[in-house]
């Protein structure tokens, strides 16, 4: 049950909160909180652990709150509806905010830029080792928001992350994602996303879409992520993961050619394009966004990167959303929940 909640006048002003879904997670849990302890305020959602996890989030200073699964995308707005921040940091039981990235929030939150919405690079650890081109570092995740300007899209089962509907403001310190610890693990990992990918597919499964998608896609995705994106300068780590994810891509249509979709059924996501991060539905405005990359150092990769793999020319690019909800699936470029990309080198 949902913990009993202050009136609001004998509340303290909170200035952020953060914001964690979990279940069973005893073991990753301890490192995330002491990584998100200077937040003025910790909301923890918890699904049912079974394990020591509410033990451990309510002894660190947490907020419990109980709440059947609905959802990944359900959990994190039930987060957002029991949080009291005027901002809200959203972050997962495998994942550590670095110093780095603590000394940029706090100094955010001293002087807020007019944004509702901030990016936090995320810097992947496989089997021990930090990825760059293979985990498509910086890969900025939206984890940064104003309470009460967006919410998440409750429709989608995985990939549930924010669309950005103004200016977003970007960082350079790395909220750490700790994907697996072993294969064992990795392989549990891609099973379950494989389930529920599978449940974002729609439309008739005939033998050339079922070709394409388990067997040409994966192989074009391995090619192009180990050679065009660099993901070899990671070294095995990398070339495992981008093999891991290929592979996945194709047992996602292996299981919808059976049938097997899991049971969490979502909404595909360039249908979603449609409707803004809000939670209103409309088409959403065609508007050019700035999004600076962070800046090479003096040696030619930006700051904070482990010296063996980094020499990279700066990226700049910008978002656009669409006016109006594609037809169907786009066949090419970069798609990111509607949002196309292009850019340039500099």
């Amino acid at each position: 049950m949902d913990e009993p909640r202050a009136e609001a006048g004998a509340e303290a002003p909170v200035a952020i909160s953060a914001c964690i879904i979990a279940r069973n997670e005893q073991e990753s849990l301890p490192d995330a909180l002491a990584s998100v302890a200077f937040c003025q305020e910790i909301v923890l959602i918890d699904s049912g652990s079974t394990d020591a996890t509410m033990e451990i989030a309510r002894a660190a200073g947490a907020r419990v709150i109980e709440h059947s699964w609905r959802g990944y995308a359900a959990q994190r707005n039930v987060a957002l509806d029991h949080a009291r921040g005027e901002w809200i940091l959203e972050i997962d039981a495998d994942e550590r905010v670095s110093p780095r990235l603590r000394e940029e929030i706090e100094a955010f939150l001293a002087n807020p830029p007019g944004v509702d919405l901030a990016g936090l690079p995320l810097r992947e650890m496989f089997l021990g080792h930090p990825l760059g081109p293979s985990g498509k570092y910086p890969k900025y995740r939206h984890r940064l928001l104003r309470r009460g300007a967006y919410r998440h899209d409750e429709r989608r089962t995985v990939h549930e992350g924010i669309v950005p509907d103004g200016p977003v403001h970007p960082f350079s310190g790395d909220l750490i994602h700790l994907l697996a610890t072993s294969w064992t693990e990795a392989v549990g990992d891609s099973w379950r996303y494989a389930r529920l990918e599978a449940g974002q597919l729609t439309g008739a499964r005939t033998p050339a879409r079922i070709l394409q998608g388990a067997l040409l896609r994966p192989a074009a995705k391995l090619l192009y992520r180990l050679a065009v994106d660099g993901g070899w300068r990671d070294g095995w780590a990398g070339a495992a993961k981008i093999g891991l994810d290929c592979a996945t891509d194709s047992l996602v249509w292996i299981r919808y050619l059976l049938g097997a979709r899991g049971s969490e059924l979502g909404t595909p996501e360039w249908v979603r394009a449609s409707t803004t991060a809000h939670g209103r539905s409309g088409r959403g405005r065609s508007t050019w966004l700035p999004w600076p990359a962070p800046a090479p150092s003096a040696r030619g990769r930006p700051p904070g990167l482990p010296g063996r793999h980094w020499r990279v020319p700066t990226w700049r690019c910008w978002l656009r959303a669409p006016p109006t909800p594609p037809p169907r699936p786009p066949s090419r470029g970069c798609v990111c929940a509607g949002w196309s990309v292009s850019g340039r080198w500099s």
